[in-house]
């Protein structure tokens, strides 16, 4: 099983609450669910710490061969220098292709990731060896598809990991060195990376996909400049983006995909962000018809997302409130907007209600659904809310001390009447799992 003890001990007690729902409604024999937990009981682990160390010391590998090479360039002939390159890169693949033929799995993928920075490095130093054009951006871009096509070839996760940490090193040095932002020639490399994540089933892969493509949408937001977006307009697009990203998880996991559910908690937490960002201070909005069409349109696709989900019966009526409140939200601007005009002031007053309304959906949208996750989300984001409302408003109104004396006796009554209702909110969510 991957990953450490600590995170089968999760996927354990997970897949524990999912066979009591799947004999419940019939889909798995009560026989077939007992023989997988004996099954999940027996299996061996055994200890990740030599696959670690061995990556680490592949990485290590990788650092002295490139320090080495750089403290002895000038005095070596062209040759030579290519004789150790490609030498050097050669006997990373052997290695490789020896302990997978002795079945070695775990060395193996150290010897990939060596070979992936031995790659890298050759491509480097062969550029500075023949004066090419000094395209850091071109050689970054050169590094990350020869470790994505290596990924493909080798089905190897190791090298997969180190794929995504090179194409997003790569789209933020085209963003913020190069000023190519957006940068839309990220994306076709994001996508491939994270359909062989998918095709592989590795649920590292699924966070780092989508942490990924949310810091290269953050970096890319200036270059929306040029379509003369102003602030409202990116939150607002941003939020259609998460929304999207929520509603695609939530199918996915009726569908039983492992991705769904990473990407409906992903979704969640950036809509619940850029919620609690609407309140920060008025917005300014640009009539700009590119934005106007881009919110409609994801404003339509995620009304199917929504028409499919409630084919699925992924969630109940509270759930399709919420996210039809969340979808007229998310266009409601671009349809009341004019010019330069706002008609959305979402200062504490207004921001801090539908924030709070937020929060509290959140909780019964978790309780109905069995997710402690979105509970546990959703008093997190209320207790949120409360501080920042009692930091605006009492904290403008009275002396320090009595700010903070007042502060700290709210928020321990406040934490234990939160403590209590959400130890009754996971309660029930346990006992809509058994049932």
């Amino acid at each position: 099983m991957d990953g450490w003890p600590f995170w089968k001990r999760l996927y354990q007690k997970q897949i524990n609450r999912d066979l009591d729902i799947w004999v419940t409604k019939g889909w798995v024999t009560q026989q077939n669910a007992e023989a997988i937990r004996r099954s999940l009981e027996n299996e061996d682990g055994g200890s990740r710490l030599p696959l670690v160390l061995s990556l680490l010391g592949a990485a290590l590998l990788g650092l002295a061969a490139l320090s080495f090479v750089a403290a002895n360039w000038a005095e070596m002939p062209k040759l030579l220098r290519l004789l150790i390159l490609f030498a050097s890169l050669g006997a990373a693949y052997g290695a490789a292709i020896w302990l997978y033929l002795k079945k070695h799995t775990g060395f193996a993928e150290a010897a990939l990731l060596l070979a992936t920075l031995l790659f890298g490095a050759n491509i480097m130093l062969i550029a500075q060896m023949y004066h090419l054009a000094s395209d850091y951006t071109g050689g970054l871009f050169a590094w990350s598809l020869g470790a994505l096509a290596l990924a493909w070839a080798a089905k190897s996760r190791a090298v997969l990991a180190g794929s995504f940490v090179l194409l997003f090193i790569w789209t933020g040095t085209a963003s913020l060195d190069a000023g190519i932002s957006p940068h839309w020639t990220y994306i076709p490399a994001w996508a491939a990376a994270t359909l062989l994540g998918f095709r592989l089933q590795w649920t590292p892969s699924y966070h780092l996909s989508l942490l990924s493509f949310f810091g290269w949408l953050l970096m890319g937001l200036e270059g929306f400049d040029n379509y003369h977006w102003d602030s409202g307009n990116l939150l607002f697009f941003g939020l259609a983006i998460a929304l999207t990203v929520w509603l695609k998880g939530r199918l996915g996991g009726e569908l039983g995909l492992r991705m769904g559910r990473v990407a409906e908690a992903y979704g969640a937490i950036v809509t619940g962000i850029l919620l609690f960002a609407l309140q920060f201070d008025e917005l300014d909005f640009t009539g700009e018809m590119s934005w106007r069409l881009t919110l409609l349109a994801f404003g339509a696709f995620n009304v199917a997302l929504l028409f499919f989900c409630v084919m699925r019966r992924a969630f109940t009526m509270t759930g399709l409130a919420g996210f039809g409140a969340l979808l007229a939200l998310t266009v409601l601007p671009a349809i009341i907007t004019s010019g330069e005009t706002n008609y959305l002031d979402m200062t504490t007053g207004m921001g801090g209600v539908l924030y709070f309304a937020f929060a509290i959906w959140l909780i019964f949208l978790g309780t109905q659904s069995a997710s402690r996750f979105l509970v546990n989300l959703g008093f997190t984001a209320f207790a949120a809310e409360a501080f920042y409302i009692y930091a605006e408003t009492l904290g403008t109104l009275l002396d320090t001390a009595i700010f903070f004396a007042l502060g700290g006796i709210l928020l321990i009554a406040g934490s234990w009447a939160l403590n209590r209702w959400r130890k009754k909110m996971l309660a029930e969510t346990g006992k809509g799992e058994a049932q």
